[in-house]
């Protein structure tokens, strides 16, 4: 494969990222770039700013990933492949963070819906949502509050050099989303 560009919506350590590593042979001359919005990668893909993007499209316990779906359908963009990807949401927090002194948790909006019930189980916690759940765990290291947490890969923890303080926290153990491979329509 020839050198090409990925867009994906994320930092570093997003469940996208990894999709796209996973689908793409990430050996060869392959960049990945991360944008804070679905609308932002799908642009760089019509803008010529890169040769693929790769979007989540629904859930096994969520359904349709928010307005993806019609975001797609609505431009000029075609699928050329598909996986599905088993994703692991666990909670991460700061090295001398402890479960007993979460009081806030930060991720994406998806990830805060598949992990409702473990956060319903958190007395005197609260959630807020996050453009990302990489980008959700570089929050924590940049502010340095052990009272907050984020939900995320174990990927985006290791690349963070935080810890696992909860594994496994999905509402439903078969936890996959459907990632859609996209390019530009030819003219």
């Amino acid at each position: 494969m020839k050198s090409c560009i990925v867009s994906y919506q994320g930092g570093p350590g997003a469940y996208s990222e990894l999709a796209a590593q996973k689908y793409f042979d990430t050996n060869s001359q392959i960049s990945l770039k991360g944008f804070l919005s679905f609308e932002q990668a799908l642009h760089a893909l019509l803008t010529g700013k890169s040769n693929y993007a790769i979007l989540p499209i629904e859930n096994t316990i969520t359904g349709p990933i928010e307005n993806v779906p019609d975001l797609v359908k609505s431009t000029s963009v075609r699928e050329i492949g598909s996986l599905w990807v088993s994703i692991e949401h666990h909670l991460i927090g700061l090295n001398g963070s402890t479960l007993s002194n979460i009081k806030q948790v930060y991720s994406h909006p998806q990830a805060l819906e598949q992990c409702s019930e473990f956060l319903d189980s958190f007395q005197n916690c609260v959630a807020y949502h996050y453009e990302d759940t990489a980008l959700a765990v570089k929050k924590l290291l940049q502010e340095e509050n052990p009272m907050q947490a984020a939900i995320a890969s174990k990927e985006a923890a290791e690349l963070y050099g935080l810890k696992v303080l909860q594994t496994k926290i999905a509402n439903k153990g078969d936890n996959q989303t459907r990632f859609v491979v996209l390019e530009k329509e030819p003219k």
